[in-house]
């Protein structure tokens, strides 16, 4: 199960119907693995019953911005060796090998689908939390930097104005 991106990533688009389409089929092999709880004395419904076509548009839309801030906002748009690198991370320690090969095929098999359907859109997501992350971090060490800097300031600004009212 060692899906591998095309080595030159061909002229091949996918529209956004394209999209919603794979990621439907891969929402459909999630839903079915999804285990239903024994308490409950209703049928597992089915997926069209739990996520409407409006959601799987969202899903996609939402990851198809990800992609755009990451080049637009950061300029770290996914590189190819990063999506080949997601995709052996995915086939070699994925902890549910049966899913992965359903939604493999589910994708037809096709390492382009896989890498732009599954991979990227996972990848994505990763990038730009820990790019949040790290902006965190920096923001807050720069507040922190001041804020002693201030509050020195501040108290010597009371300890000058307290000696000078003596």
């Amino acid at each position: 199960m060692k899906p591998e991106a095309p080595t030159k990533f061909s002229q091949r688009t996918l529209t956004f119907a394209d999209r919603v389409a794979y990621q439907r089929a891969i929402e459909k092999v999630y839903w079915r693995h999804r285990i239903w709880p024994k308490e409950r004395p209703d049928p597992k419904p089915s997926l069209d019953a739990i996520i409407s076509k409006a959601q799987i548009e969202k899903k996609v839309e939402d990851y198809l911005r990800d992609l755009q801030v990451l080049e637009d906002c950061w300029q770290r748009p996914i590189t190819p060796e990063q999506l080949q690198a997601k995709m052996e991370r995915m086939a070699h320690h994925t902890k549910q090998p049966d899913v992965l090969r359903e939604i493999f095929q589910a994708l037809g098999d096709d390492p382009f689908l896989i890498a732009q359907c599954l991979a990227r859109p996972v990848l994505a997501q990763r990038l730009i939390t820990q790019l949040k992350n790290e902006e965190r971090v920096e923001l807050t060490k720069v507040a922190w930097l001041r804020k002693p800097l201030q509050s020195r300031t501040s108290k010597a600004g009371t300890w000058a104005l307290s000696q000078y009212q003596r």
